[in-house]
């Protein structure tokens, strides 16, 4: 089994970010400008081990490598910025095929997309254009070629794994798949295999368009989630220009671990926190109440799913993400949970791979089919029993606070009757004529 983190480039400066966002503009800058909006939400987020790194140096590079290596993860899918010809944040990636280090696998994600001030929402405000035609199709396969020939990039079986962020941009992603995959002949590539993000309510059979599999880019796809209104509210209180939502992590945890796999390959992304409020602050999209504990299930979960139903070299799962800090969602080490968010999934990844050396055993055991059904029966049950019962937790735990809040109130009250009205006053009385006054 191998799990891939995404991984943002947007932490080095580049000229062009000098010009839009200004000078010496890099992710950090959103980073650092977030403030709480409601009690016990966490921001800023402010990175640890690493602090606020510069991706152009090696030391950083391999650093980040050496902490994914130790904690199971397999590579990283660098998203890469091709416009036209032009690419930007593109110095790591490069930095990387040219020096050979760190020794880490990885892969592309295609953010086929346009650049706007998304940020500061002016989506209309076009930074830089993406313009795809069969020419461009054939520009971007041949740039990348040298990528895919690096000892180090991810593949099933031979074929190099391609994703593409938001494949309905293309004109006719069919076409597109096909320049792709005869250009990568021509380089003696002997195949590719593309994958399309499930983003933007795309979710189509892959197959359809020529591509092999589809990745999920959670929080896209996300259905039916309760908004916490409470919070929306509480937030307008005090910014009323607020145009956001406010989620509950656990909820999308539980529908994520409980939901059904498509008859299409698909290939599971289990999700941190994730809170872009430093990004913008009026539309962000909030995942509040976080828990370590529920981020281990789900990818567990996944793994395991992952494992019983894929062959051996298909056996992909994604995490959003490694270090997307102003998103709120990333593994690398920061000032409230330290290692934990690597710990867990290091706790998972052995986790699963206890079971894809069971499941190994009894294939090499000559195990009957029905056997082993009945085994993998066994885990989904065990599974499901413990997604019933910490979500009855959870619910405890919530009515719990709640009671605790009113009898906090309740206190409160009794103190400040004692205050108003000592003992040996006629209480009662006094408090009858004032409310008699107050609702006459």
């Amino acid at each position: 089994m191998k799990t891939i983190a995404f991984y943002l480039p947007q932490f080095h400066p580049i000229p062009e970010n000098d010009e839009w966002w200004g000078k010496g503009f890099t992710e950090w800058t959103n980073v650092t400008r977030a403030n709480p909006l409601f009690p016990g939400h966490y921001q800023p987020r402010l990175p640890a081990d690493l602090g606020f790194y510069d991706l152009r140096l090696a030391e950083v590079r391999n650093e980040q490598a050496h902490l994914a290596k130790k904690h199971g993860l397999h590579g990283f899918c660098y998203h890469y910025y091709w416009f036209n010809g032009k690419k930007l944040l593109d110095l790591p990636l490069r930095e990387v095929l040219e020096s050979k280090e760190p020794n880490f696998p990885f892969c592309i994600c295609y953010a086929n997309e346009n650049w706007t001030r998304r940020w500061d929402g002016q989506e209309k405000d076009i930074l830089i254009r993406q313009e795809h035609s069969p020419e461009n199709d054939r520009r971007f396969i041949q740039d990348i070629i040298p990528i895919l020939k690096d000892n180090r990039y991810i593949k099933v079986g031979n074929r190099p794994l391609i994703l593409v962020y938001r494949v309905t941009l293309f004109p006719n992603p069919f076409n597109t798949a096909k320049i792709w995959r005869e250009e990568a002949k021509k380089a003696g590539i002997e195949d590719l295999f593309l994958c399309k993000c499930k983003t933007f309510d795309d979710f189509d059979d892959p197959v359809e368009i020529g591509f092999d599999a589809m990745v999920e880019f959670p929080p896209h796809g996300l259905k039916s989630i309760a908004r916490e209104f409470e919070y929306e509210n509480l937030i307008k209180s005090s910014l009323p220009s607020f145009k956001g939502y406010v989620f509950d992590y656990n909820d999308v945890a539980n529908q994520m671990m409980t939901s059904q796999w498509p008859e299409y390959k698909l290939f599971k992304t289990v999700m941190l926190g994730w809170d872009n409020t430093s990004r913008n602050i009026i539309r962000p999209r909030i995942f509040k109440n976080f828990s370590i504990d529920s981020y281990e299930r789900w990818l567990l979960k996944v793994c395991k799913r992952t494992i019983e139903r894929y062959p051996e070299d298909e056996r992909f799962v994604f995490i959003n993400a490694w270090n997307e800090w102003a998103e709120g969602t990333y593994l690398e080490p920061d000032q409230k949970f330290g290692h934990e968010y690597l710990r867990a999934t290091r706790n998972a990844i052995l986790a699963a791979q206890s079971l894809e050396e069971i499941l190994s055993l009894c294939k090499n055991a000559n195990f009957h089919d029905e056997t082993i059904k009945g085994i993998l029966h066994y885990l989904h049950k065990k599974d499901e029993t413990e997604i019933i019962l910490m979500k009855i937790l959870e619910e405890k735990e919530a009515k719990v606070v709640n009671l605790e809040a009113q009898l906090n109130a309740r206190a409160l009250c009794y103190k400040l009757r004692d205050k108003l009205f000592p003992r040996g006053t006629k209480r009662r009385i006094i408090a009858k004529k004032i409310r008699d006054r107050i609702f006459d």
